[in-house]
């Protein structure tokens, strides 16, 4: 019997007819089912409330429609239910966006030429990742034991190891790469002296919000202790991991909640598969090196496991 193939949603945001017209000409017969999103007056709560209303599995951003919606509208895609993946296509007056800002925040980018051809290739990335997310973590018994961190429900640091043992096993299946990022907050002990532990508990769980919006489906995201957070990006190279750790920096930055003014401050270190390191002993010494490294040249930067 032949076995259906899976339908993927995918949501166009774009007040381009002509584009619009196009992606739907381009998915029609495909796995993909797509759906127009318009209108630069409440875009983003129009989003919002497609993806509340349908499961939505991938989001094609058309980057004009940011110059008037910017980040918001990455942010609330990211928030939605299942986190679905973000493709841009670039195009429109750019003049006061910064363009290679909003392609960090997305999975994959198309040029403004649309090519069929490149666009489902990039639907098809996107679609293979959700599917091994979901033969993975479906149903997630993880999620429901001791393996949750009960304050920012993050994984802890038992499974983070496991997660790490597994992707090394896919990654010499595939002759693939991927990379570890071991993250410390700094002055969280001051932080709770000096405002309380409500204070710093607050502090956690904004990190935590703050590494699922920077971070994709496919990784894990672990609490490995008091202050340290891992992350396992999945088919990650060091470069890929260079810009997701500064766009982690930068979102600390840029968060000044504590009550008192102060950022949120971090070092990061950083060991790739295989690289740095073709055990997960090795690697997580690695980057457990880059992270003191960090931490020694004052932190708020992050290291690479190179020794």
């Amino acid at each position: 019997m032949h076995r259906a193939e899976t339908i993927f949603n995918v949501l166009v945001v774009t007040d381009n007819r002509t584009l619009a017209a196009s992606v739907q000409e381009y998915l029609a017969g495909s796995r993909y089912s797509a759906a127009v999103c318009s209108g630069r007056t409440g875009i983003v709560r129009a989003v919002a409330e497609a993806t509340r209303k349908d499961s939505v599995d991938i989001v094609v951003i058309d980057m004009a429609m940011l110059v008037s919606a910017g980040r918001e509208l990455v942010r609330t895609v990211r928030k939605a239910e299942g986190r679905p993946d973000i493709v841009m296509i670039g195009g429109g007056d750019l003049a006061s966006l910064n363009a290679d800002e909003m392609k960090k925040a997305a999975h994959d980018f198309v040029p403004p030429e649309l090519d069929r051809g490149h666009l489902l290739s990039l639907l098809d990335q996107a679609a293979d990742r959700r599917q091994r997310i979901k033969a993975s973590q479906e149903p997630d018994p993880y999620r429901q034991t001791s393996l949750v961190d009960r304050l920012t429900g993050l994984y802890n640091r038992s499974y983070f190891r496991e997660r790490v043992e597994q992707e090394i096993s896919a990654a010499r299946r595939k002759k693939g790469d991927f990379s570890v990022l071991l993250i410390e907050i700094r002055d969280l002990k001051m932080i709770n002296e000096d405002l309380g532990r409500h204070a710093g508990d607050d502090v956690l769980k904004r990190v935590s919000a703050s590494l699922q919006e920077h971070c994709r489906g496919c990784d894990t995201i672990a609490r490995c202790g008091g202050d340290e957070f891992g992350i396992i990006l999945s088919e990650a190279s060091v470069e890929g991991a260079k810009k997701i750790a500064e766009r982690i920096l930068s979102s600390f930055a840029a968060d000044r909640e504590n009550g008192d003014g102060r950022p949120i401050t971090a070092s990061i270190g950083i060991s790739s598969y295989p690289r740095h390191a073709e055990d997960s002993e090795e690697l997580l010494r690695k980057a457990d090196h880059a992270l003191k490294a960090s931490r020694s040249a004052g932190g708020n930067r992050y290291a690479l496991g190179e020794n």
